[in-house]
């Protein structure tokens, strides 16, 4: 399969003889691999293309030996596969990817009926992911937490399990559904619908793939990157005013956040204004200077220097 992720590295810019131009707009590669993806000629391929993506961010940030990716259970019960688990020391965190189309809806007459489209969607997908996640925790909870990267019962019974998470601490265990798309673009309000779904996946964290890449890109560390997602899984009072799951992030290495953190039960509530990502402005100004390396040196082996 087509590695997306190495095709759809770097930017896109304008070359004039010895100068290339570079627009500043992080999303118009983000905007190709969307359109790619909701293309008809990749709908049976979409999801194992968005899985791909991920892992290769997920084996940059927490090691190749950390990240096992398409797992099945020994003890299936009917239940399919897991996206991917990773082990980071004592922590345990499962993930799920969903490729829904959040935007597209088919045509209807009345307002009523795009709604209801709009919350099925979101129950098959987000929660979907949720109650995927969830089955890790209860496979470790009952000890019967032994995962294959096969299906086939004879392969299992001739090879040593891919991982036994038997005995992992559940209180470090941590739940993220990764999805193609924002709902309805309102990024950061995952969180309050799951929510209002079921409290029971609240502690869930879901993200959207270009800003978990982003959020692990401005990462000091997994514990840092696993302390957010507790801080925003927990953390009911703050809003962002342009939606943004960035902004939260941005609001997470401020220092108010440590004394605001405790006061989501008392009526306070936060709305962050935009300056809250401009610490990812980074994020665009690195991969630039990447790209511009990389095209200089693409010039010179075109030149025979």
């Amino acid at each position: 399969m087509l590695d997306i992720s190495k095709v759809l590295s770097g930017k896109i810019g304008i070359s004039n003889h010895e100068r290339i131009f570079i627009p500043h707009n992080g999303y118009i590669l983000e905007s190709v691999f969307k359109h790619i993806l909701h293309h008809d000629t990749v709908k049976n391929e979409k999801g194992d293309i968005l899985e791909l993506y991920l892992k290769n961010i997920l084996v940059s940030f927490f090691g190749k030996a950390n990240v096992f990716h398409n797992l099945f259970p020994k003890i299936s019960y009917g239940q399919g596969e897991q996206d991917f688990i990773v082990l980071h020391g004592e922590y345990t965190i499962s993930i799920e990817c969903k490729n829904h189309n959040f935007h597209s809806l088919d045509y209807y007459n009345d307002a009523i009926s795009e709604i209801t489209k709009l919350k099925r969607r979101f129950e098959d997908s987000v929660i979907s992911g949720c109650k995927q996640a969830e089955r890790v925790r209860k496979k470790i909870e009952t000890q019967k937490a032994v995962f294959y990267f096969e299906n086939d019962k004879k392969s299992q019974r001739r090879s040593k399990p891919a991982i036994d998470l038997n005995g992992r601490d559940l209180n470090k265990f941590i739940k993220i559904v990764v999805t193609m798309d924002d709902y309805v673009n309102t990024a950061e309000q995952f969180q309050q619908y799951v929510d209002n779904f079921d409290r029971k996946y609240s502690n869930t964290y879901v993200v959207n793939l270009f800003s978990l890449q982003k959020i692990l890109w401005a990462s000091q560390s997994v514990e840092e990157f696993i302390e957010y997602v507790q801080f925003r899984t927990r953390n009911k009072i703050i809003k962002s005013v342009e939606s943004s799951e960035l902004g939260h992030f941005g609001w997470y290495k401020n220092s108010l956040s440590s004394i605001l953190d405790n006061t989501r039960d008392f009526g306070v509530t936060v709305n962050l204004k935009n300056s809250f990502t401009n610490l990812f402005a980074g994020y665009e100004l690195e991969s630039m200077e990447i790209s511009i390396e990389k095209w200089i040196e693409d010039y010179k082996m075109s030149k025979g220097e």
